[in-house]
């Protein structure tokens, strides 16, 4: 009996339309969401120095967005970029809530709550208004970063180069045609 001997090949190896087929496979199903989420919260604590609850969707569709929600208080506030304006740090609450406007899932509503100790401490003519503008725009900025960072991320992910980088060191063997071994 004549033994058949079927000959194996690197990815490397691989003809160029069957690396492309096996790359095309290997990105339909790719599941990296944990990791892009263990991304985004450590960039988040990066950025803020903070915990918060993270919510997202980057998948470039309409309604993409994140968003990140908590409270902040005392001691965390006097280290947020904005701590110059708040004049009672320890007994001001900075709530960063899920917007109850139904237009977009990931904007927030920021509510402060400044129980305010001492009449000398109120905040005079626009005052109020420059800590909410403040608090604004580093929520905005911080936003901003991270689905930026976040798309990036997706992209790499999903590029050719990495997928092959990947698809190379699993130093998997293939038929001729693609099929594994």
């Amino acid at each position: 009996m004549k033994e058949i001997t079927i000959k194996k090949y690197t990815f490397e190896e691989l003809s160029k339309d069957v690396q492309e087929h096996l790359i095309d496979e290997y990105r339909e199903a790719m599941e990296y969401n944990s990791d892009l989420e263990d991304h985004l919260k450590g960039r988040l604590h990066e950025l803020t120095g903070l915990s918060f609850d993270l919510a997202y969707s980057l998948n470039y569709m309409q309604g993409d967005g994140l968003r990140f929600t908590g409270r902040i208080e005392g001691d965390e506030i006097k280290k947020l970029p904005f701590a110059h304006l708040v004049k009672d740090a320890e007994n001001t609450i900075i709530n960063i809530t899920p917007s109850s406007r139904w237009c977009n899932s990931y904007k927030v509503d920021i509510d402060i709550d400044a129980n305010i100790c001492y009449a000398s401490q109120d905040y005079y003519d626009d005052e109020w208004e420059k800590l909410q503008d403040a608090i604004e725009e580093w929520y905005n900025g911080v936003r901003d970063t991270l689905e930026e960072e976040g798309y990036k991320y997706i992209e790499e992910m999903e590029s050719d180069e990495y997928i092959r980088e990947c698809l190379i060191a699993l130093e998997q063997l293939y038929m001729e045609d693609g099929r594994r071994i």
